[in-house]
């Protein structure tokens, strides 16, 4: 049997930030191969094992809160339906 086919998105980075909720995996941030810091918000189903850019904060609603790029961040989940950013460095060169 094979594998079902799944659509492909990996973006080489460290400095995640991960969090589980239920069957998905959430990824915000870090720094890319050339040190450039990344405010998109990726997940993981883990069922289907595919990959989806959820929300690219840098093209939300102005009326939203945005924040900046950032690496070695922290995610938690609030009242399981919540994702709460905490700190992380704001600069390249760390």
């Amino acid at each position: 049997t094979s594998s079902p086919k799944t659509k492909a998105i990996y973006f080489p980075k460290i400095g995640t930030a991960k969090v589980l909720v239920g069957d998905a995996l959430y990824c915000f941030g870090g720094k890319d191969g050339k040190g450039q810091l990344d405010n998109r918000l990726s997940s993981l189903n883990m069922n289907k094992r595919s990959w989806n850019v959820d929300i690219d904060l840098g093209h939300a609603n102005s009326a939203n809160v945005v924040p900046e790029g950032r690496a070695n961040s922290c995610l938690e989940v609030y009242r399981s339906k919540f994702i709460i950013l905490y700190g992380g460095n704001l600069n390249t060169s760390s």
